[in-house]
């Protein structure tokens, strides 16, 4: 097995934290009377993610560089892979916008919507700097790029596993372990050709965003959860083609 170097230490000290905080916030959250996945967790959730903002910049700041976690010349081209993501983001975003207009939405509703934008991207900043960014390219350095995509995958993964803190049931959060894995199989190939950590940070603040915000303008509704099923299936799919072309060595700009 190769040594761990110091800065994988760090990495791995730093999802620690992170994870660990989270978890907190959950439980706090719970406590206040919200559940995991309503929209009104956000309301003690917000002071949480601008703490984990705060930790994962430090972290940045103090022991890596921005450019050595993601913060590199984008490779404009590579985006086209996000295509098929980009498409069903904005058929989401129709649904959240055709939802608010059918019901209406109260000041109270209004007001909500505004601090879930804020701690959701909170959320796609601190998460992807931390997992896509310190932790991914931590182990690139000594690791197989394989290897790394599994660490930061299952890493993510993980994280999520405290929701059940939050109120989430035992069976939901496995599910959601399976999605979040996933994603951050996804995310991490992603970024091996991209390059940059912006584009998926945008991505993934704009659908928990729509997730969210759909659920306030329209509590009942499923067409959401139907259209991150299908993202699944997306996944999957783009999952295999760029694993493919990373065994081949076509187009992913970090070498092992």
């Amino acid at each position: 097995m190769k040594n761990v170097t110091t800065k994988q230490k760090i990495a791995v000290l730093g999802a620690v934290m992170y994870t660990t905080i989270i978890g907190v916030g959950m439980y706090l959250m719970q406590l206040s009377g919200a559940t995991y996945g309503q929209p009104k967790m956000v309301n003690t959730l917000w002071v949480v993610e601008i703490t984990l903002t705060a930790i994962t910049v430090f972290f940045t700041v103090k022991y890596f560089s921005w450019k050595e976690v993601g913060f590199s010349k984008l490779q404009t081209k590579q985006l086209l892979w996000m295509v098929p993501s980009i498409i069903l983001l904005v058929v989401m975003w129709a649904v959240v916008i055709s939802l608010s207009a059918k019901n209406g939405l109260s000041n109270e509703q209004v007001s909500l919507i505004y601090l879930v934008g804020f701690t959701t991207l909170l959320v796609g900043f601190s998460e992807e700097l931390m997992y896509r960014g310190i932790l991914l390219n931590s182990f690139l350095k000594t690791r197989s790029k394989t290897s790394a995509i599994l660490i930061s995958a299952v890493g993510f993964s993980l994280l999520h596993s405290v929701n059940i803190l939050g109120g989430l049931g035992v069976g939901q959060m496995l599910v959601q372990l399976i999605f979040t894995f996933m994603f951050g199989l996804l995310f991490a190939l992603l970024y091996l050709r991209i390059k940059n950590l912006i584009p998926l940070i945008i991505f993934h603040w704009l659908w928990d965003f729509a997730l969210f915000a759909g659920t306030v303008a329209s509590p009942e509704d499923e067409t959401l959860g139907s259209l991150s099923s299908v993202h699944l299936i997306i996944q999957v799919v783009l999952i295999l083609v760029l694993f493919i072309y990373l065994k081949k060595g076509k187009g992913s700009h970090i070498s092992e």
